[in-house]
């Protein structure tokens, strides 16, 4: 049964209005069936079963008779197949969406459950055939097929509206507090730049699969800090190589102080004009050095909650997509360019950052989109919609089975999640955030302030 029937006839086609004046001149006009279907260019038999119909109609009182051929016998009707589809849309928010073979298998599932009259089909491979897969899709355009993004699970349970709302509230607090502005309000973050570009699809020869394409053979990594405002604008990245200095190709205690004094180069802060920088909570941005040079600096921290900066920070809500997509691009370009030259570790800040990569991404207008899709700038609380939260039910659940259980084992410590904030020393700016989960060079109590 093909899925795209194409119509090789006209029957049933004419409007209802149509048949309804031909039928009027016939009964009120008493002209002749023949003579009103040669007028209005349509069928006298299926006119004459209209006719009847109508007269029925008028001696019953039974409902306007419609022409031309009823809908086919469906499956499900319109209540059953909407509770499909949103089944469907609530396990794709949860982040276990469903692929065409579940469908299947939940359609068939759904009919046993209603004794619903199904296919043979059905019945001998416990799912739904993909005639019906294809025709679903159709009569419900708001589901279509997307690839998810890999993403962990403490990612999809810790971002909730309780750690949203105790981040929203420490926020606002400090924007009351200290009177920020848009161009005094900073994301800061790195980013690995990699040399093995993703490759893009091609034209080729149909029926061969196995086309390929040139990549940089050497894996070696480059980590590139960049940190913007929510007034569009862009600090100059500095890039982190992986040497003798720094084996291990990440951020460390000396190198984010290294960038902290590159960044107030350009900013210029003070202990009167002070600026606000939002980051993630690593460990090399909690040391004691850097929390005393942010103090002498006039520089506030506040860390996101954890697992949470995919919703939350700026520059994964609108530059990194982009940018990678670019950086892919230029790297393609330049092995096709240098056909015969290696590409260096030194080459690769040259085609991030130097060329348009970086400079296509962190566009002025995707930077304040960042700042408005995470709520941060200007400040919205209602920026993320319930569906949003849909994952965090999880933990809900785990909650509940903790707190009924009777006996706890005695050689297990069940660690509740600690969500009290308490008040910070005066003397100190740093403004970490309340949550103490997270990799930490030192516990937050050893350091005094929370």
């Amino acid at each position: 049964m093909p899925r795209n029937r194409a119509r090789t006839t006209n029957r049933g086609t004419t409007s209802d209005s149509t048949m309804q004046k031909a039928a009027l001149l016939c009964l009120e006009n008493h002209m002749s069936q023949r003579s009103a279907a040669t007028k209005f260019n349509i069928c006298h038999v299926s006119l004459n079963r209209y006719i009847k119909k109508i007269k029925l109609h008028r001696e019953t009182g039974s409902c306007l008779p419609v022409f031309g051929y009823g809908s086919f016998n469906t499956i499900f009707d319109d209540f059953q197949e909407k509770q499909l589809a949103d089944y469907v849309k609530f396990s794709a928010d949860m982040y276990f969406g469903l692929n065409y073979k579940n469908i299947r298998k939940l359609a068939y599932e759904f009919s046993v459950k209603f004794d619903l009259t199904v296919p043979n089909s059905w019945k001998r491979n416990k799912e739904a055939g993909p005639d019906w897969i294809t025709s679903f899709l159709k009569r419900n355009p708001s589901l279509f097929i997307s690839l998810p993004k890999a993403t962990g699970i403490s990612r999809a349970i810790k971002f909730n509206p309780e750690n949203l709302k105790h981040f929203m509230d420490r926020y606002e607090s400090i924007l009351s507090k200290y009177k920020f502005q848009a161009h005094d309000i900073y994301n800061m973050d790195e980013i690995r730049v990699t040399f093995v570009q993703k490759t893009g699809k091609i034209v080729a020869s149909r029926g061969y699969k196995h086309n390929k394409a040139i990549i940089s053979g050497k894996d070696s990594t480059v980590t590139m800090c960049l940190a913007i405002n929510a007034a569009g604008n862009l600090i100059p990245p500095m890039h982190i190589f992986s040497k003798a200095a720094n084996n291990i190709n990440s951020m460390q205690d000396v190198e984010f102080l290294k960038i902290l004094k590159k960044f107030i180069k350009y900013v210029r802060p003070s202990v009167h004009k002070k600026v606000l920088i939002l980051l993630d909570n690593h460990e090399s941005h909690l040391c004691l050095p850097v929390i005393d040079f942010c103090r002498e600096a006039g520089i506030l921290l506040l860390s996101l909650p954890p697992h949470c900066f995919q919703k939350l920070q700026p520059l994964n809500r609108s530059v990194y997509r982009p940018f990678i997509k670019f950086l892919n691009q230029n790297i393609s370009a330049w092995i096709e360019n240098n056909p015969e030259i290696k590409l260096r570790i030194c080459d690769l800040t040259l085609v991030s950052s130097s060329t348009s990569a970086l400079v296509s991404a962190a566009t002025p207008q995707n930077i304040i989109n960042g700042f408005s899709m995470s709520g941060i700038w200007p400040l919205n609380r209602d920026a993320f919609t319930k569906s949003t939260f849909t994952p965090a039910i999880f933990e809900d659940i785990d909650n509940m089975l903790i707190d009924n259980v009777e006996e706890k084992p005695t050689n297990y410590v069940i660690r509740e999640p600690t969500n009290s904030v308490t008040e910070e020393p005066a003397n100190i700016d740093i403004i970490p955030h309340l949550k103490t989960e997270g990799s930490l060079a030192l516990p937050i109590s050893d350091l005094d302030f929370c």
